[in-house]
């Protein structure tokens, strides 16, 4: 069968503070047992937890596994998304994103129902339980109008301006060929997007900056985070509080715990562009969610409008 997206037995969030990156359970009190999977975004995406999933029930059934990724490619490309200070590549990505983000500095969020401090998502504490809200556009949306339109959409709501530095998170398993791979395979992206009050001259620059940042690597949020402290510091910002991802399905139910304070999640179809947000309830209630959403959606129709 198809792995899918079901509530477990257990829904508490992993204890990775504790060394719990991954949870196996078993429920065969229904009609048809499920076998579950559950893995820490440390040590993998939903597209990992599929393969684990997968090889269990292949080796249930006593059928060989596929042969994966080898060892040396998979260190080999970790690697290479992985910053290092002495290497000139990786030297290139910091300055690319420092110009983004010293060019034209973001501003901070001003969620009024913070109760916890904005953290990185893999740090697996502080971060409060996840609810979502969703909607769909009946025509497809590239990244770019998106993601400037999460960024009016949480200024409008927040009354506040400036632009917004997004977790862009995006996929970095293509070099794997399809093969089965196990990991974290994606990369976030320190990516400074621009308001409604923007200049020409900044919206181009966010542009041409989203469309190179998949040569650019090499340097994370983390690193930006870690590399650029006292930077962020002083703007009052983090490279976790708001996230973007284009995914290939939204999961029916929201993520057991929240990964950033409210993170936009997108599906692209050739016709229609479905649009989730995660938010962490500790941070922004229900009643701010749905005014983001509906902003957003303002945003884009009229967006659309004005490019007819």
């Amino acid at each position: 069968p198809e792995p899918r997206v079901v509530e477990g037995p257990d829904q508490s969030c992993l204890d990775a503070l504790n060394g719990e990156f991954m949870r196996l359970w078993y429920d065969d009190s229904g009609q048809v047992p499920v076998l579950g999977v559950r893995l820490h975004q440390i040590v993998g995406d939903r597209a990992s937890a599929e393969v684990v999933l997968n090889d269990l029930l292949s080796l249930i059934a006593g059928t060989p596994l596929p042969k994966s990724v080898s060892k040396r490619k998979l260190r080999s490309e970790i690697a290479r998304l992985r910053y290092d200070a002495e290497n000139p590549s990786a030297q290139q990505d910091r300055a690319f994103w420092w110009y983004s983000l010293a060019t034209n500095p973001a501003a901070p969020v001003p969620f009024a129902k913070r109760s916890r401090p904005v953290l990185p998502g893999s740090d697996a504490r502080n971060r409060g339980p996840a609810a979502c809200v969703s909607d769909t556009i009946t025509a497809p949306m590239d990244g770019a109008r998106l993601l400037r339109g999460l960024a009016a959409a949480v200024r409008d709501v927040t009354h506040s301006t400036g632009p917004v530095l997004v977790c862009h998170t995006i996929k970095s398993s293509a070099a794997f060929e399809g093969k089965p791979t196990v990991g974290p395979m994606v990369v976030d992206l320190p990516v400074v997007v621009p308001s409604t009050d923007a200049s020409r001259a900044e919206v181009a620059q966010f542009e041409r900056t989203l469309a190179r940042a998949d040569q650019h690597l090499g340097f994370d949020c983390n690193a930006a985070q870690s590399e650029f402290r006292s930077e962020l510091e002083h703007w009052g910002i983090s490279a976790f509080q708001i996230g973007y991802a284009e995914v290939d399905q939204l999961d029916k139910a929201a993520p057991v715990c929240a990964m950033h304070d409210l993170s936009l999640q997108v599906v692209r179809d050739t016709d229609q562009t479905a649009v989730r947000l995660v938010y962490d309830t500790d941070v922004v209630d229900e009643g701010t969610a749905q005014a983001v959403l509906a902003a957003l959606m303002s945003f884009v129709v009229a967006t659309s409008e004005a490019a007819k």
